[in-house]
């Protein structure tokens, strides 16, 4: 294992999406592509995204307008499908970090948004879908200088700048929003407090609403975690979460708040190389908090709540054999029988969320519910709300229908 300043070095030596050094892809082969295409595959129907090229952070959709698609983060190049109702997409003339987009399982690209329309500049780093289906958290800046976060409303491209020049390349930022908030306005000259954080007041004209709460790690903080909590009273301030026992040199990363605002997901690591060193934890968003472990070499855990029955929640995580980044071509079936590349797990959690006068919901892993494998791959997007659709990024990215 790692630790320590070593660990640190994986994160130096990146020039991509953290930890991976991502290198120019070969074009596909023809064959692959049509194999997969066809839709046989063991357990379920596979469709390759911006295939053969480098994609980062896979966040699969919450959104309606959105059904079956995956955000991602492009790298130099790209390889899909442009309507002409989309044309300023310009897939022949990219650089390096500068678009978010949104893909449906044709390749075919729904929404966009590129730097240059926020009149930003720099490079994105670590988009994911909120909570809330409208937006999406992400970073903004250079590696000379520290980044700066943002919230972006797909309908109409708005951004909010909610910290500035308070986050690093890896922070993996996220936020949580109430489904039921309305929308909001616009905010063209954000200020901010003190701590670099935007005011309250823009906050709620920005998101109709100051139920917000946005978390974050920083790296150079020993992987610490930290959240705002914009609906206290106060002015509000950056929390730390307490770590793990045991594991307080481990780095804590990729945080999800949980569909009620409560609880963060989120996974560990001494060694970001490897899949066996993670290990994936549920903690309620209070200072003094214990995280609550889902699993040992366990990574990119995500919330899901059953459609059917909304009192039930589980988790979604990820299990990696040999390289956390799989380099595996998942259209060659013998990766899925033989298991070589991980797999994807849905843990059942017991207990609720719900906060009443006088008593905290407590939730845990349900030990009378074994971990069900939804597919013998490591699908790291999550699933999405009506179960049916996994995706996955870096070398190959792919969005999965599941049987």
């Amino acid at each position: 294992m790692l630790a320590g300043s070593a660990a640190m070095l994986l994160f130096l030596i990146s020039s991509c999406q953290f930890p991976y050094n991502p290198q120019p892809q070969p074009t596909p082969i023809k064959e692959r592509v049509t194999k997969a295409d066809s839709g046989s595959f063991g357990s379920g129907r596979l469709y390759p995204v911006n295939s053969g090229e480098q994609a980062c952070n896979p966040s699969i959709s919450p959104n309606s307008t959105y059904s079956a698609c995956m955000l991602w983060l492009g790298f130099d190049r790209v390889s899909v499908k442009v309507p002409d109702s989309l044309g300023g997409y310009e897939a022949n003339v990219i650089r390096e970090h500068d678009r978010l987009t949104i893909v449906d399982t044709a390749n075919t690209v729904r929404w966009y948004l590129l730097i240059s329309e926020l009149n930003r500049s720099g490079e994105f780093q670590c988009p994911e879908w909120s909570t809330h289906p409208d937006y999406l958290a992400c970073c903004i800046g250079t590696i000379a200088q520290p980044y700066s976060g943002y919230a972006v409303r797909l309908s109409d491209k708005q951004a909010l700048h909610l910290c500035d020049k308070k986050l690093e390349e890896f922070s993996t930022p996220h936020f949580w929003l109430p489904d039921s908030a309305v929308w909001g306005g616009t905010v063209d000259e954000p200020v901010f407090d003190s701590g670099g954080f935007v005011r309250k007041e823009q906050v709620r004209q920005f998101f109709g609403t100051d139920r917000f709460k946005f978390i974050y790690t920083l790296l150079q903080r020993s992987g610490t975690l930290f959240y705002v909590d914009y609906s206290v009273s106060e002015d509000p301030v950056p929390v730390p979460l307490r770590k793990p026992e045991g594991l307080e040199s481990w780095y804590c990363h990729s945080p999800l708040i949980s569909p009620d605002g409560g609880w963060v997901a989120y996974h560990c690591f001494p060694n970001s190389a490897q899949g066996a060193y993670y290990r994936s934890f549920i903690q309620r968003l209070a200072p003094d908090a214990q995280p609550i472990l889902i699993a040992d070499k366990a990574s990119d855990p995500h919330w899901w709540v059953d459609p059917i029955d909304n009192e039930r929640s589980y988790i979604v995580y990820t299990v990696t054999e040999g390289p956390y980044f799989s380099e595996y071509d998942y259209t060659d079936p013998l990766i899925e029988q033989s298991g070589s590349a991980g797999a994807t797990l849905i843990q059942r959690l017991k207990g609720t969320w719900r906060d009443v006068p006088g008593f905290l919901g407590t939730l845990s892993p349900d030990e009378g519910y074994t971990p069900y494998t939804l597919i013998h791959l490591p699908f790291k997007g999550g699933l999405s709300r009506d179960g049916y659709f996994l995706c996955t990024a870096y070398k190959y990215a792919y969005l999965l229908h599941l049987k």
